[in-house]
């Protein structure tokens, strides 16, 4: 507050608090996604045909005795690799399918057939993995074993036909030679008996090296895998969706937020109190954050001889202006100074209400226009609290921006000043009408306190205020943020004197929750002209909201 404006220093945690708010706000989604997910796989799990696995696997051999026989000792083995990748398109291929099929008496036709099958190469060996699926256990282990046969019986017949091609070459080349070629026909004749030898042992270079066995469960559904796998799933898709949820949504979420939005650090926070405070203690709690205030804007108080003059705005309502302009003058009251509280919210006044003042008629708007002395419309609200005077609005009028006029508004606040330490001026929002810009414009202050609500403020409407705020250059500019529930070490000491939970939490915390929504309070027309926050259509207070009984005690509640 010593500088008008500037970014706050970023924290090395903030990311982490962030992600931890997020989580935290959208519990119900991550929970609610991830039950879905799990149930969703369970029940297809459960209701899924029973599959089962069967696995035969084949030997690839390395023999060749047919190229040594036919090159003469010249042949050079190929890339295993190759060899392998080969032998796994042999295996699915339809000649040895159809071979199954027959052996088997399978009605299924052969690229049905197929589809059941998996081949694979078992890393670093001459293996060949044959994976059958079927929902019959017996009938996997059969198909498994026929595939492995079959494949070798292909290898078997193919080599066969080509040493029988080979001997057939042999002995035309035999037939064709003079009789006077005897060294050639000698050793052909040596070659045709190695062929016709080679010929009865030939087993393809492919060997059955374990049938497959019938499998005694099967391989899927597995409800404990798949509920597993599902529940992640929920987790990781809940997650995203919080995020995304996070991410679409607006309204300012955090304490980190707010000064990052506002370009300033807090001057205190005000924790959203579960309840109304009952207990001394609680009541001395819930006016800490306002004591903390006070002392932060006398650090700024730069004409000695006249009195303090603090401002007390917000971009839009309902984020609570009035809160926090009633709890800084009670708590500047308790010190023994000499304070006036000033209702310049001319459009939607509360004080009546809140402090039970009686007469709505009387008050700034009978100074304005009547031209009464305004010390004569000051009334003493709380009893025991006599250094402790307010000025209500008076009349509701509509015309509240031309009877906001500069000279007459700026001596009866003059008038006010005179023999007081601290006026505080409750002022309207900035956004919805040009009144607390007239009064920037034109009055004399020390201090502007802008208040921002956690999860009622929005973004563009807090970039919007900040906006207008440094186009006037202030000096004495000041951030409140209300409404935080979620506030580290205890609210001031919080439980009460009996021992029952914390009422709040400390005002040192930097993170806050978006568990109140902006359309629980009921945003009606409202007086500014624009949906209104924090009042029903009846003009009752917004339910769960902190009032002002929860700075000042007595009062009747309201969210302003």
């Amino acid at each position: 507050m010593m500088s008008a404006y500037r970014e706050p220093e970023e924290s090395s945690g903030a990311s982490l608090r962030a992600a931890a708010r997020v989580l935290r706000e959208h519990w119900v989604v991550i929970a609610a996604t991830t039950v879905a997910l799990l149930v969703i796989a369970l029940a297809v799990s459960k209701t899924s045909a029973k599959v089962y696995e069967a696995t035969s696997k084949v030997e690839l051999l390395t023999s060749t005795q047919l190229n040594n026989v036919v090159l003469n000792g010249n042949s050079s083995n190929g890339d295993p690799q190759t060899e392998a990748a080969t032998a796994q398109l042999l295996v699915t291929s339809t000649p040895v399918a159809a071979g199954v099929r027959k052996v088997l008496g399978l009605s299924k036709s052969v690229s049905q057939l197929l589809d059941q099958v998996e081949v694979s190469a078992e890393p670093n060996s001459y293996l060949l993995d044959i994976v059958v699926k079927d929902s019959d256990a017996a009938r996997a282990a059969q198909i498994a074993t026929a595939f492995a046969q079959q494949y070798v019986k292909y290898r078997q017949t193919s080599a066969v036909s080509q040493v029988s091609q080979g001997e057939k070459l042999l002995r035309d080349r035999l037939a064709k030679l003079p009789s006077t070629a005897t060294a050639d026909r000698a050793r052909l004749t040596a070659a045709l008996q190695s062929v016709i030898a080679l010929e009865a042992v030939q087993t393809g270079d492919a060997s059955v090296v374990d049938t497959a066995q019938t499998p005694s469960s099967a391989s899927s559904p597995r409800p404990k895998r798949d509920g597993l796998i599902g529940a992640l799933l929920g987790v990781v898709l809940g997650v995203a969706i919080a995020f995304l949820l996070d991410l679409l949504d607006r309204r300012v979420k955090s304490l980190e937020e707010c000064e990052e939005l506002y370009a300033m650090r807090a001057l205190t926070v005000v924790p959203r109190l579960p309840g109304r405070p009952r207990t001394t203690r609680e009541q001395a709690a819930a006016l800490e954050p306002f004591r903390i205030l006070y002392n932060g804007i006398s650090l700024v108080r730069h004409r000695h001889d006249q009195a303090t003059v603090a401002l007390v705005t917000s971009a839009v309502p309902g984020e609570g202006k009035t809160t926090v302009a009633l709890g800084l003058a009670r708590a500047a009251a308790l010190t023994g100074q000499q304070v006036v509280l000033v209702e310049a919210d001319l459009r939607r006044p509360s004080l009546h209400t809140r402090l039970e003042l009686g007469d709505e008629s009387r008050g700034l708007t009978s100074a304005l226009l009547e031209n009464i002395d305004a010390h004569a419309l000051l009334r003493t609200p709380i009893a025991g609290l006599e250094n402790l005077k307010v000025l209500p609005s008076g009349a509701i009028t509509p015309a509240a921006a031309e009877l906001l006029r500069p000279a007459e508004t700026e001596a009866i606040l003059a008038s006010l000043s005179q023999d007081v330490d601290l006026m505080v001026i409750d002022s309207a929002p900035l956004l919805p009408v040009a009144d607390t810009q007239m009064l920037l414009d034109h009055i004399t202050i020390d201090t502007c306190l802008i208040v921002a609500r956690i999860a009622a403020t929005t973004r563009e409407e807090a970039r919007r205020a900040r906006a207008i705020l440094e186009r006037r250059r202030l000096t004495g500019a000041g951030l409140v943020v209300n409404g935080l529930t979620d506030i580290a070490g205890g609210y001031y000491y919080g439980a009460d004197e009996d021992g029952s939970a914390d009422a709040g939490r400390s005002a040192s915390g930097r993170s806050g929750s978006a568990k109140s929504r902006r359309g629980k309070s009921g945003r009606g027309k409202s007086a500014y002209g624009k949906p209104g926050h924090g009042k029903s259509g009846s003009g009752k207070p917004a339910s769960g909201e902190p009032g002002p009984e929860q700075p000042l005690v007595g009062a009747p509640s309201n969210r302003r």
